[in-house]
């Protein structure tokens, strides 16, 4: 039994519940009264006895301010070209349970947000995105960042073949992508197989990186504290 990772469990998972709540940041208001609802529905009482209830809502309303989880949010992502065309009509679905059968094993977990990109009525692609409570160190920001890439590539593997599977979409037509909301950073998480080819197609230059970041962000004070001290991963 270890208490800090006990802690960090239950830190990551009222984050994950609260940011469910967002369809999209525009119309999101935030209602303290309503998270301390979520969060009595999330954890029984003898968990939540543990936890400082209203620094983790506090830390909340941080962090969807940071720059990079309000683009994963907004609208007005789906506003400019992705896959090469703007969509006509973009779904959110949130905390969507996802299964994959691979030779004698059954896969299973939950996409945090996924979002159904159509044109013309028509499903032509989509993004999957996790979000992450690991606990950053800043003396090692690109290490680190490297790290949860490889850390986390099987994982997001699973959703790309179930998600393909599922809407009967090729791989490179489905975008994954690490939230790090220690950090505030947006990480592309590249399919293996895509990954692969591209390699075969364009082999790096010497001493190049395998970083794919989509976006940097300064990062949370106030949430790398709060992971550090509760590490968590989800």
């Amino acid at each position: 039994f270890s208490l800090s990772q006990s802690l960090g469990t239950i830190y990551g998972t009222l984050m994950h519940a609260f940011l469910a709540q967002i369809e999209w940041l525009e119309d999101y208001r935030l209602d303290q009264r309503a998270l301390r609802r979520e969060a009595l529905a999330t954890l029984d009482a003898e968990l939540l006895q543990h936890v400082d209830i209203e620094r983790v809502i506090a830390e909340f309303e941080d962090l969807i301010h940071l720059p990079n989880v309000r683009r994963v949010l907004q609208r007005s992502r789906y506003q400019q070209p992705l896959f090469g065309f703007v969509p006509d009509r973009v779904e959110v679905e949130r905390e969507r349970p996802i299964s994959l059968v691979e030779g004698d094993q059954l896969r299973q977990g939950t996409i945090d947000r996924m979002a159904l990109l159509f044109s013309q009525d028509e499903l032509v692609a989509v993004e999957i995105f996790d979000y992450k409570t690991d606990a950053f160190d800043p003396r090692l920001t690109l290490l680190w960042l490297d790290d949860r890439l490889q850390q986390h590539r099987p994982q997001m593997d699973t959703y790309t073949h179930a998600v393909s599977q599922l809407f009967g979409l090729p791989l490179d037509r489905i975008a994954t992508y690490l939230v790090m909301l220690s950090s505030d950073d947006l990480l592309r998480v590249e399919s293996s197989e895509v990954a692969a080819a591209s390699m075969r197609a364009n082999p790096p230059k010497p001493h190049s990186g395998s970083r794919a970041i989509q976006a940097r962000g300064a990062g949370s004070p106030s949430l790398a504290s709060a992971s550090e001290q509760l590490p968590r991963d989800l």
